[in-house]
């Protein structure tokens, strides 16, 4: 079959399968087509909205990095996926699975993986050892630039080349700590491991192309791969699109679908795109009007609660914002419902906290804060606050952020608060946001439109950097000594009871005084070729690609 008639056999099926879809509502039955569909597709086409700019595990600042990762590199556990009754998968909190570990030993505060016996690397074919897992362990807290290093330390390897040893070939431990050397097991430790940035390399062929400029071999790795992964990259061409290939021989199930081309599309253009049959996955970069106008096309809108909290950041050292009873006061005013109906089209759910709801010692502090604009007044009166003006930057980089700044400013113009809406360019955007924490001059102060996902669904990485008192993603320059306090002597409790009433202490107070508003749990939305299952969902809320197939 020529190029031409698949593409004209997919444009086909795009225009027939909403209406097969339609007949099997109607009792009618479409699985002739849907085994056609099978048939036919012999490649699975992703939008990507943007494009990688390196294939290196460690460096994952890029979303586009990270879902590359996950396909061609492997961590020794990966997440639980289980089964939803829609076909898709999602993880299952903290708890983890195999992958190039088959077991482990936990003792105390270390853990013995042993390893899966017949992998190898693609495409040098060089078996998988211990000391494989241990010098990629040395290379993702040696190597500056992504989230190598943080992953590791929230996981409790600071120094791995004391931390991780090689047992056997087949056998490798790791003795976790704290950041003071202490041995312990953290909450996260294990978890964390199933982060891309976990993904073990070939350390033969790494250390082939190292040089004395360059030891980690970063330059070779930014445009190459070196994993055990299902995939492989088999074509590149930066800023258009890049093809990943099922690895023959690969050690577990091969993928269903054998060819993955990640494409790189304008998000103008994707609606227009799938409804022609030219691309089957969307993940980014729709508007949640997109997203209806597909699911109303027939096409399938998955949406899992993947933990994206949107929220308003408030600037406690602002002058205009120093009084708490303002603050409380915003959480009043803001427009909860209106934000989830309008701005997310009813995609997503209310947040009542910065902590994923999974997490242990979750509570939901900021269920107090319903839209009450009488209570707002009242507050603001009291603090004897009248004419007030704020600035409300956003990264207009983000799909839904106008309509919720819009939002916002319409409801804080109702207790008599004028907002300036700031949209800035997504890197302009970074840039300030980062100036600000580190107490440099920076262009942003009053509120700030955010959204983030916290990959672990646990109260300490959510704490520890955005309000600890000199955190490292500290924004409002919030300081709380009792926060501090019990994040300090809790976050590493080995008692769970203690640590989570600990943290519902810490959330409590963070909620009293205000330095954020979660706003909504936006959760994931994916957009899919309606002949698509398998979908898998999980924190970091990237594609795993080898769960895909086709429906028969």
């Amino acid at each position: 079959m020529t190029t031409n008639d698949r593409r004209w056999r997919r444009r086909l099926l795009a225009a027939v399968l909403p209406l097969t879809l339609a007949a099997a509502a109607c009792g009618g039955s479409d699985d002739g087509e849907q085994a056609d569909a099978g048939q036919v597709k012999d490649q699975l086409v992703v939008a990507w909205t943007g494009d990688l700019n390196s294939m290196d595990p460690p460096f994952s600042l890029v979303e586009w990095n990270r879902e590359l990762s996950v396909n061609v590199y492997e961590p020794l556990v990966r997440y639980k996926l289980v089964p939803q009754s829609d076909g898709s998968l999602t993880w299952d909190g903290l708890e983890v699975a195999p992958a190039l570990a088959t077991s482990w030993d936990v003792d105390g505060a270390s853990i013995t993986f042993h390893l899966r016996q017949g992998v190898k690397f693609h495409p040098s074919g060089n078996p998988l050892t211990a000391d494989d897992v241990k010098y990629s362990f040395e290379r993702t807290v040696a190597v500056p630039g992504g989230f190598g290093a943080f992953n590791a330390n929230l996981a409790g390897i600071f120094d791995p080349v004391k931390q991780v040893t090689v047992v056997d070939p087949a056998t490798v431990k790791i003795s976790f700590t704290n950041a003071s050397g202490e041995p312990m097991l953290l909450p996260a430790s294990l978890p964390s491991m199933r982060f891309p940035q976990f993904g073990i390399l070939d350390s033969k062929t790494v250390k082939s192309k190292a040089t004395a400029d360059d030891p980690w071999a970063a330059k070779w790795l930014a445009e190459n791969v070196a994993g055990t992964g299902p995939y492989y990259v088999a074509e590149r061409t930066p800023n258009q699109q890049t093809v990943l290939q099922a690895v023959p021989g690969y050690w577990g199930e091969q993928p269903e679908i054998k060819k993955v081309v990640l494409r790189v599309t304008s998000s103008a253009d994707i609606v227009a795109l799938m409804k022609g049959g030219d691309i089957d996955l969307a993940a980014s970069g729709l508007t949640p009007r997109a997203f209806d106008e597909l699911d109303s096309s027939g096409y399938t809108v998955l949406n899992q609660p993947i933990p994206n909290i949107v929220s308003v950041h408030l600037a406690t050292d602002d002058e205009a914002l120093a009084d708490v009873r303002v603050r409380q006061a915003i959480a009043y005013a803001m427009p909860y419902d209106q934000i989830l109906k309008v701005a997310l089209a009813g995609r997503g759910e209310r947040a009542m906290s910065y902590v994923n709801p999974k997490s242990p010692g979750y509570v939901p502090a900021w269920e107090q804060y319903t839209t009450n604009v009488d209570k707002a007044k009242q507050l603001l009166a009291e603090a004897g606050v009248t004419g007030l003006t704020l600035p409300l930057f956003y990264d207009s980089g983000v799909v839904y952020n106008e309509d919720v700044a819009l939002l916002v400013k319409d409801a804080l113009g109702q207790v008599g608060i004028t907002v300036e809406a700031s949209p800035q360019p997504t890197t302009q955007f970074a840039e300030q946001r980062t100036a600000r924490v580190k107490k440099a001059r920076s262009g942003q102060h009053g509120l700030l439109l955010s959204s983030s996902v916290i990959w672990l669904d646990d109260p300490d990485p959510s704490t520890d950097t955005p309000f600890k008192t000199g955190g490292s993603s500290n924004w409002t320059h919030y300081s709380n000594a009792t926060v501090d306090g019990l994040h300090a002597a809790h976050r590493f409790d080995p008692d769970p009871a203690a640590r989570a009433a600990a943290y519902e202490q810490v959330q409590r107070t963070i909620a009293t005084d205000v330095p954020t508003i979660p706003l909504a749990i936006t959760g994931r939305t994916v957009a899919l070729n309606p002949a698509l299952t398998g979908m898998s969902f999980t924190n970091d809320s990237h594609t795993r690609f080898w769960t895909l197939g086709w429906k028969k």
